[in-house]
């Protein structure tokens, strides 16, 4: 499922003032891990595009794929992430 955030604009961005840090859905995890390190956060947007949001993967998400034996080199956030979000209109 993918839901759009008004064109040219990223809510999110606007409420916390600063960029949301995402992830494309085929990011390994490798790169998932790589990319909340250099941006310090505990979770990341999962979308091809500005504005399109597929899920949300977070760090807790990451453990579990390890604990499952998953290898972080060939899966993908997309395999991972939570897609059944919640949200409310800003």
């Amino acid at each position: 499922m993918t839901t759009e955030v008004s064109p040219g604009s990223d809510r999110v961005s606007l409420l916390i003032g600063a960029p949301v840090a995402r992830v494309s859905t085929d990011a390994t995890l490798h790169e998932v891990a790589d990319a909340m390190h250099a941006a310090t956060v505990g979770a990341l947007v999962v979308g091809e595009r500005r504005g399109a949001v597929d899920g949300v993967v977070s760090e807790r998400d990451l453990v579990r794929a390890l604990a499952e034996r998953r290898d972080p080199a060939t899966t993908r956030a997309g395999d991972i992430a939570s897609s059944t979000l919640v949200w409310c209109d800003a």
